[in-house]
């Protein structure tokens, strides 16, 4: 895939497709650096990776509709009803196959908190969240 405009990426939670949803998605990763500097380093500082995570940060255009964002993702029967609990997602660079040029993300998040609401007179109700990790990143190409 050559450089291009992301116009139709794909985004999913807990099973449905919040695309409709979301204008922005960002997955960054992280690994602690460990540092195992010693007596043979010959003054040169040396590393090891170590813990490693992951984050996936979303804008999402708030609906409390059943089955949208709100509902989906921050739990319809209470405002914290999801909150502490592992959420499925995945996420593609567009909409088509899943393939070398297009990998699928994927894993588990925790939901730690958010907006449940914002925004000011006139303006697209919005949340933005970020979701830590819990075990590991997956990519897949088929």
């Amino acid at each position: 895939m050559a450089t291009y405009v992301i116009t139709t990426e794909t985004v999913s939670f807990g099973g449905t497709d919040l695309s409709d949803h979301i204008e922005s998605c960002t997955i960054d990763v992280e690994s602690d650096k460990v540092v195992s500097t010693n007596f043979g380093s010959a003054g040169w500082e040396e590393n090891l990776g170590g813990i490693k995570r992951y984050t996936v940060n979303v804008t999402f255009q708030q609906d409390f509709s059943a089955s949208d964002t709100y509902a989906t993702v921050f739990g319809s029967a209470s405002v914290v009803a999801n909150l502490g609990t592992s959420l499925a997602w995945t996420a593609k660079p567009t909409s088509s196959a899943t393939s070398t040029t297009n990998p699928i993300f994927s894993g588990n998040v925790i939901m730690t908190g958010g907006t449940l609401l914002g925004g000011g007179v006139g303006e697209l109700a919005k949340t933005q969240t970020s979701f830590p990790g819990t075990g590991a990143l997956v990519v897949a190409t088929s």
